[in-house]
């Protein structure tokens, strides 16, 4: 007879996942170089996060050997800065665990889907979100208010991005991007310095009216 299953073996699962999605682009990244290297980079630390928050910061449940290794290898430090990277909230491991679904590779078979994805899995990634809003804030800084919830102003600031470059979602804004300020708008190192460097290249180009050519 079958084990019957237990509350964790859905976190578990999820974990897997996601820890399996992270190696793959970690390896693609390290089959790669330059901007592929990067993004490739940048998309496997989100699916170590992902994995991440499917722990329980209060069980302090042990984090698994191989996870451990891939975070040492993505430039994350668990063990020393626990803290820092397992506290999602209930419901921030519940979203976690249903949309680790997405980090199958066989739901990504379709090319253009795959791409979506993978852009969606860049702005989960809050270094890589933030540099990307810092630097297009001229098109969405009218359109946030005062009194509006976070979800709301960042519904309105996605909006106002995806009309000013006439598309309906990140992958097509993402890949002008790319053209705009190269491998820098992924590099995870020295996030302050590359930040300044990558709003100041894409506040200017949007400033000149040469972002979109």
């Amino acid at each position: 007879m079958a084990r019957k299953a237990k509350s964790g073996d859905t976190a578990y699962n999820a974990r897997r996942r996601e820890y399996r999605a992270a190696q793959r682009y970690l390896k693609k990244a390290e089959q790669s170089s330059g901007a592929t290297a990067a993004r490739n980079r940048a998309i496997a630390k989100t699916h170590l996060q992902n994995a991440l928050d499917t722990y329980d910061p209060s069980q302090n449940q042990k984090i698994s050997a191989p996870i451990t290794n891939l975070a040492a290898q993505l430039g994350v430090d668990i063990q020393g800065s626990r803290a820092q990277y397992i506290n999602a909230t209930a419901k921030e491991r519940e979203a976690a665990i249903q949309g680790s679904t997405s980090a199958l590779e066989g739901s990504l078979k379709d090319p253009y889907q795959r791409k979506v994805a993978e852009t969606e899995a860049l702005m989960q990634n809050k270094t890589i979100g933030r540099r990307i809003m810092g630097g297009l804030v001229d098109i969405w800084r009218d359109v946030v208010k005062k009194g509006k919830s976070a979800i709301e102003n960042r519904k309105a600031a996605t909006k106002a991005i995806f009309d000013y470059f006439k598309v309906d979602n990140w992958y097509e804004v993402i890949e002008k991007l790319m053209q705009a300020a190269g491998s820098e708008l992924f590099d995870m190192s020295a996030d302050e310095e590359i930040y300044d460097v990558v709003r100041i290249t894409l506040q200017t180009k949007i400033n000149n009216n040469t972002l979109i050519a």
